[in-house]
């Protein structure tokens, strides 16, 4: 056999060993998730595979969120990616090991907090070892933390460890997407995760670029003028155009008398901002919408603002526990998530107990759930003639 004709059949045992490290490694993904391998021949070295995770509902699987995965073998040190960092997808490093048959999954999310990321040519993660920062080739290196899901192939029949991955992964897919839609404006949140557990935002990380900042504001301008005009007619909207207007004051700690006037600014702005809206709908004598100040497990505290057809408004603040300020005619239920929490508003009973009754002629086409700061959408009244 001439040496032409036996290159044919040589293979470099490196590319072999990663060869079974990425087909073991599809193998355990598909435990929650559907993966479609991509061709070698397709491969640009972003990514092996697209994967889709996959929702359980007794006994269907619902596909979800895609992402890309770069498989690894134990031996490999870093992970090279080349090009622009920031993706329409999140891209995850599924680093194989063949002698337990278990795999971590580690995200290549973190560059989104790096302020370096900006002026990278290209991304290089390390497992171990390797020096952080930009390279003279302007390659981001970083150093990869701990994986944010690690499981085995005995776990691929585990039905509750399956249906565990698949709530981490979601979660994981969610604040990566957050993160990804805000970065070219220069925002961006830490997570925070232990592996196999679900993670968490953190602090706000923020950076600036001229050119992706100029593409990001005028991205930003017609949502914040589409956010003022239907502002006008939509309590819910106001808590964001506050922030708006907050933000180009200046910082919160301000002790100008400027800001010791907001509160009482925001009270004005709810009672006039009412009072067009009601003398805009063809029945109602009333219109009404609640802003929740605070809200925990035991009880609220919020506004109720006021405003008749006759030019009358007002605005009462509500404060309690629960079974007082259900006594009071508030029928509502409070739940929380993380470190946040929402409010489910049934007023109907309250409305009907006012010393002159009304009724609900118009309101929000479901029960409202209102954030803490937020204002629940409008209720039109009618008053009860006995």
């Amino acid at each position: 056999m001439n040496e032409a004709a036996s290159s044919v059949n040589k293979r470099i045992r490196n590319y072999r060993s990663g060869d079974r490290a990425e087909d073991f490694g599809v193998f355990l993904l598909k435990s929650f998730c559907a993966v479609a391998p991509i061709p070698r021949q397709e491969d640009f070295g972003l990514a092996d595979a697209l994967a889709t995770l996959l929702r359980p509902q007794g006994k269907f699987w619902y596909a979800e969120d895609s992402f890309l995965v770069q498989f690894k073998s134990r031996t490999e040190k870093k992970v090279d990616l080349h090009g622009p960092v920031a993706q329409d997808l999140s891209i995850f490093v599924g680093r194989v090991n063949l002698k337990d048959k278990s795999i971590e999954l580690f995200t290549l999310g973190i560059a989104l907090f790096d302020r370096r990321v900006h002026e990278a040519n290209g991304l290089r993660a390390w497992f171990t070892g390797g020096e952080e920062g930009l390279d003279g080739d302007g390659i981001l290196n970083l150093k990869l933390e701990r994986p944010i899901l690690t499981w085995a192939a005995a776990h691929t029949e585990d039905a509750d460890f399956t249906e565990r991955a698949y709530g981490v992964l979601k979660q994981w897919l969610g604040l990566e997407r957050w993160n990804r839609r805000y970065f070219r404006a220069g925002v961006a949140r830490e997570i925070l995760w232990d592996t196999n557990e679900a993670p968490k935002f953190g602090e706000v990380v923020l950076t600036w670029n001229p050119t992706h900042g100029r593409e990001a504001l005028a991205d930003i301008r017609p949502l914040v003028h589409l956010v003022g005009l239907h502002a006008r007619h939509h309590p819910e909207l106001w808590a964001h155009v506050h922030a708006i207007e907050d933000s180009l004051r200046g910082p919160i700690n301000d002790n100008s008398m400027t800001t010791a006037m907001r509160p009482f600014q925001l009270l004005m702005d709810a009672s006039s901002r009412l009072a067009a809206i009601v003398k805009a709908h063809p029945t109602a004598d009333v219109v009404v919408t609640v802003q929740v100040l605070k809200m925990d497990p035991k009880g609220a505290n919020f506004w109720v603002h006021v405003a008749g057809r006759n030019g009358d408004a007002n605005s009462e603040r509500h404060e309690g526990g629960l079974d007082e300020l259900r006594q009071k005619g508030f029928d509502f239920e409070i739940k929380e998530n993380d470190s946040t929490a929402t409010i489910t508003l049934h007023l109907d009973r309250h409305f009907a107990n006012w010393s002159v009754p009304h009724e609900v002629v118009e309101g929000p086409e479901r029960t409202p759930n209102v954030g803490q700061g937020e204002h629940s959408p409008p209720y039109f009244l009618r008053r009860i003639i006995p």
